[in-house]
C-alpha cells in the first residue's frame, strides 16, 4: 500500500493499466491530472480545458481517456496526454460528443460478447456510446 501528498484535495480517480503494474490516475479539484505508479508520481498535468472537474475513465479497448466536463464528453489518447510533457501544449481530442446535460457518474462496460460500450448517467439522460463517440442508445429519465 502507497501513500502520497497531493498539492490539491483529489477529486475522482481512475486505475490505467501498464505492463505488470497498475497505475492510479488521479484528478484534482483545480482540474490536475496526477499519474501515480507505486510510489512514484509519473507526471502531473493541466493539460484539459476545465472548470471543474467531472467524472473520468479509462477505456481500455481504445487506450484512451474519457473525461466530461462543461456538458460535453472529450476522449483524448492516453499516450498523447502523457507525451505531452509541461510544454502547454493544448490537447488533440479524439472525439467529443456534446450531452446537453450535467454528467453525474460514467462507466465503461466491455464484458463479452457486449461490444465495449461508454455508460455515462446524466441528471435527465442515460446514455451508452460506443468507444468512438457514437450515440447506442440514450433514455431520457
Amino acid at each position: 500500500m502507497f501513500s502520497h501528498q497531493t498539492p490539491e484535495h483529489a477529486y475522482n480517480m481512475c486505475t490505467i493499466p501498464s505492463a505488470g503494474t497498475q497505475q492510479l490516475l488521479v484528478q484534482s479539484i483545480g482540474c490536475v491530472l496526477t499519474l501515480y505508479q507505486g510510489d512514484q508520481c509519473v507526471f502531473s498535468r493541466s493539460p484539459l480545458p476545465a472548470l471543474y472537474p467531472g467524472p473520468l475513465s479509462y477505456c481500455y479497448p481504445s487506450s484512451s481517456l474519457i473525461t466530461t466536463n462543461g456538458g460535453r464528453l472529450h476522449s483524448v489518447k492516453f499516450s498523447l496526454l502523457a507525451g505531452l510533457g509541461n510544454t502547454g501544449k493544448r490537447v488533440t481530442f479524439d472525439w467529443t460528443f456534446n450531452l446537453g446535460d450535467t454528467c453525474v457518474d460514467m462507466a465503461m462496460e466491455d464484458t463479452p460478447p457486449i461490444q465495449p460500450s461508454i455508460i455515462c448517467l446524466c441528471r435527465y439522460t442515460v446514455y451508452c456510446l460506443n468507444t468512438s463517440g457514437t450515440v447506442r442508445w440514450q433514455i431520457r429519465l
